[in-house]
This record gives C-alpha cells, structure tokens and sequence, in this order.
C-alpha cells in the first residue's frame, strides 16, 4: 500500500513539474509574440482604388515629373463655367459636392473627391490653370478591421468614415492596415478660437497604419518589415518628416505591434528622395539624389535607429523629442 501511495505521488510531481514548464513556456512565447512575422517585407505606395464609374475631369490631361502618387491627377481648368459645371455633373452622379475657394470635396457612401485648383494669384502653366484631382474608393473584400472599427480607432473631429488603402500583403505582414481620413483645415484646433479665412479652408487626406487597436500618423507612404534587432520579432518602418525649416532632415520611424521603438529621431543630409528595398536579405533605406543611387542599411541599437552607409554609420543631428 505503501508502494503505491509512494508512487501516486511521483506521478503527480511529474505532472506537476511538466505543467509548471508548459506554463513557464507558455509565459516565454506570449513574451516573445509579435503580431509581424519574421520577414522582410516593403512597399513605397499605398493601395489605390477608384471606381471606374466616377466621372473624370473632361479636359486634357496633364502629366507631371515631381510626384509619383497614384492617386493624383491633374487637369487643365479651362474656366470658372466648366469647373462649376463639373461640379455638377460629379452631383448628378450621386456626389454631395462641397465648394470651396479653391477647390471642391466630393463625397458618396464609398467614395472621395479631392480637388483643388490655381487661384488668379497662384502659379499659371502653358496650359492655363490645374485642377488636381486626389480619388478614393473603398476597395472590397478587404481583411482585418472595417472602416467603422477604424473610425473609433483613428484620432479625428471628421465624422467621415476612413478608406482602406493597405498596400497587398501589408496585413499578412504585420497585421495593420493604412487608412486614408479626410481631414478639413477648420478642424484644426487652431481655428477653434480664430475666425475661419476662406482662403484657408480645405479637405486634406490623411494616413494612419493601424495596428492592435493603435493609430500611427503617416508622414510617407513607404513602409518597411524586418528584424532590425535580432531578437526574433519584426518591426515596422516609416519614414518620417524632420522639423527644421531650411535644412533637410528626415527620420526612420520604428514601431512593433503599433508601440513605438524610435520614434522623432532624425538624419540630416542632402535632400534625397527615398523608398524601403531589400538587400542581402535585409530592409534597407535606398536614397536618390543628384550624386545617385545611395543604400543605407537599418538596425536598432540600444533602442534607437541606426543607419550605415558601406559600412559607416551616419551620425543622428536632431531629435523631435527632447
């Protein structure tokens, strides 16, 4: 009897001890979690849908060097007369159209409409005015959280529901998408107080990358995954805008899981025009300038960015936090 009580007992500290261990494993793994897989992943522009069925501008199309956004458009405005009666033909196709002094916000269920345009005071082209035409739709069939859970999510006085612009394979990445918020200037805080110029009133879009119920304000539309630390969990990457006036600064903005890692810490150099790319397996910054091509490689050191060039490390000028 001895023997088998004796025994019973081992059994159950064995039992014991092996819960204990899958607890203490459990514990390591949700640790070590992160919503992003292990992998390098990057995309220099945002998803872009319109639908078909909206009607454009009917004048000639113009093309421009400067940007390489898919979602503008720009236009010959032939005059004041043809604007308005624009305007009304976007009305008679189901838009509510919001007229401003220079420019328009066109809206329906599914859809935006940015449109701006010269003033007598601004810059005139060998074509005569422009009208820049920003278009939105809200593609369907799209994975995670809807444009109502991103409205909650996303931090706005706008009653507009956002639109889903997540570059293909961003969510498979990381589990977060970017969406697109109308914002309008008179929102600002600023006019909370001020009377409202209508010289100043516009509807703007604006990006957020949401990720675990968090909402990250988008300088660029580039976004780059990897490891940066070599601790077995990816981040994600944005490039973001510096705050000097006059001098060209920039930063590489670092979250996990929507936290920020580094954040507001900033390069500067010439101006260059940059995308994420992959080299050797590993995310890298890829900078275009009047010298060429420049690859700069990421890693997370102590907390913070840092970028090498062949090697070298680039010093970090200025912080946005101090």
């Amino acid at each position: 009897m001895k023997k088998a009580i004796a025994f019973l007992m081992l059994l159950c500290i064995a039992a014991l001890s092996a819960c204990t261990s899958d607890t203490a494993l459990g514990a390591a793994e949700a640790e070590n979690h992160s919503v992003a897989k292990k992998e390098v992943f990057f995309y220099n522009s945002h998803r872009h849908h319109l639908d078909p069925d909206i009607p454009l501008p009917d004048s000639k199309r113009l093309d421009w060097d400067n940007t390489d956004d898919p979602t503008l458009k720009s236009y010959q405005r032939i005059s004041d007369k043809w604007t308005e009666q624009y305007y009304k033909t976007l009305e008679k196709s189901g838009f509510t159209v919001k007229r401003m002094r220079y420019g328009a916000f066109a809206k329906n269920e599914d859809s935006y409409l940015f449109l701006t345009y010269c003033g007598d005071d601004y810059y005139l082209t060998k074509n005569g005015e422009v009208m820049n035409f920003h278009g939105f739709s809200q593609p369907k069939g799209i994975d995670g959280i809807s444009r109502q859970e991103a409205k909650a999510i996303i931090p706005t006085k706008s009653e507009l529901l956002p639109i889903d612009v997540t570059p293909e394979g961003l969510y498979d990445a990381t589990g977060g998408q970017i969406f697109m918020q109308p914002e309008y200037s008179f929102d600002d805080e600023y006019y909370d107080n001020e009377p409202k110029d209508p010289e100043s009133e516009s509807y703007t879009p604006a990006y957020f990358y949401i990720v675990n119920g968090t909402a990250v304000k988008l300088d660029s539309t580039a976004v780059g995954v990897d490891d940066l630390d070599g601790d077995g969990m990816s981040e994600t990457c944005f490039i973001g805008n510096g705050l000097t006036s006059g001098v060209f600064t920039f930063s590489i903005d670092v979250y996990r899981d929507g936290e920020p890692v580094s954040v507001g810490q900033c390069y500067e150099m010439n101006w260059q025009i940059f995308t994420f790319s992959e080299h050797d397996g590993k995310l890298c910054l890829t900078g275009n300038d009047s010298d060429g091509v420049h690859i700069y490689d990421i890693a997370i050191k102590d907390g913070s960015v840092v970028l090498s060039e062949n090697g070298i490390p680039l010093e970090a000028n200025y912080s946005l936090y101090y």
